[in-house]
């Protein structure tokens, strides 16, 4: 068979210290799941294998490494890890590289489906919960894309409830277009119109602490107007974002 296509749009966080739960997503060209006989993970940093670990792979095709608490606990922070999946499929042992970090704390996302369902209860009626949800999880990846491309990275962002008002306009504007693809009703459409301009107007005046030293105090970094510049606590940056 082709060799199996691994999904991933992100590079992979590890919060130190923590449990945290690894995943190996594989599908064919068609989307389609693809399900390994046997996974295994090793995770680098440099030269140094930091961990090996076997994976649980379920009947679904679900491919999950369980990293425990203890084993990190004394990794030193850093954004060069490198995690190594192989997996058997069909007999043939294919190979995966995933960038990664050790960081204090995970960029985590602060909405659920009740966020866009408040500001429009007529969705209820119209489109799943879970359905919901994912576009707001593809808003919170996209939004940390965004962060990386320019230079940032996510897990060093203090004050995650400060992107949380970007975030949501993001995630409304996505339901919106998909309501009015689904729906054909003109008033998503205008609602879409009104939370992507909504978006960018976050977006450009986002402003929040950021964690330049990596040392986990921001204490000492001032508040700062709205305007598109960061707070950090060793320095500061202006005109970081841009309003695209």
């Amino acid at each position: 068979m082709p060799r199996p296509i691994h999904r991933h749009t992100l590079p992979v966080t590890i919060e130190r210290g923590a449990d945290v739960t690894l995943t190996l997503d594989l599908r064919g060209a068609d989307g389609e799941a693809v399900i390994p006989s046997a996974v295994s993970l090793v995770i680098r940093d440099g030269l140094t294998v930091r961990a090996t670990i076997t994976a649980d792979v379920s009947p679904a095709g679900e491919v999950t490494a369980e990293l425990l608490a203890a084993t990190s606990e004394d990794w030193p922070l850093t954004d060069a890890l490198l995690l190594e999946w192989s997996a058997t499929v069909d007999g043939t042992v294919y190979r995966y590289r995933v960038t990664g970090a050790v960081c204090l704390w995970t960029y985590d996302s602060t909405l659920t489906a009740d966020d866009v369902f408040s500001r429009y209860p007529a969705l209820r009626a119209a489109l799943a919960a879970d359905d919901v949800g994912t576009f707001i999880t593809n808003a919170h990846g996209e939004i940390q894309r965004r962060i990386l491309e320019k230079g940032r990275r996510p897990y060093l962002i203090a004050d995650s409830w400060a992107v949380s008002d970007a975030h949501l306009e993001l995630a409304l504007w996505r339901v919106m277009a998909a309501a009015d693809n689904s729906l054909n009703d003109e008033r998503w459409a205008r609602a879409a119109e009104q939370h992507e301009e909504g978006y960018r107007t976050r977006w450009g005046s986002l402003s929040f602490r950021y964690d330049l030293s990596e040392s986990g105090d921001v204490s000492e970094a001032a508040p700062e107007p709205a305007s598109p510049v960061i707070v950090l606590t060793s320095g500061r940056v202006g005109g970081f974002w841009s309003n695209r």
